[in-house]
């Protein structure tokens, strides 16, 4: 896949799963994270989880209501 046959959001989407991907290689190899780096994780899940409800939010039916 070349970055031009792809959107800049599935670019830098396909990049962040890239680099959670290498951190997960190098826990499993005997990193750690940091605690600074441990409180960013917990807020960057929060944006991702907010982000991910808004784009599926577009694909629900506008006759049902969100809570």
């Amino acid at each position: 896949m070349n970055k031009e046959d792809i959107s800049k959001e599935e670019f830098y989407l396909y990049d962040i799963i890239s680099a959670c991907e290498c951190i997960l290689d190098d826990i499993e190899d005997g990193a750690h994270i940091e605690q600074s780096d441990f409180n960013n994780l917990g807020y960057v899940d929060g944006i991702m989880l907010r982000m991910q409800h808004n784009v599926n939010r577009q694909l629900n039916p506008t006759n049902i209501k969100d809570d």
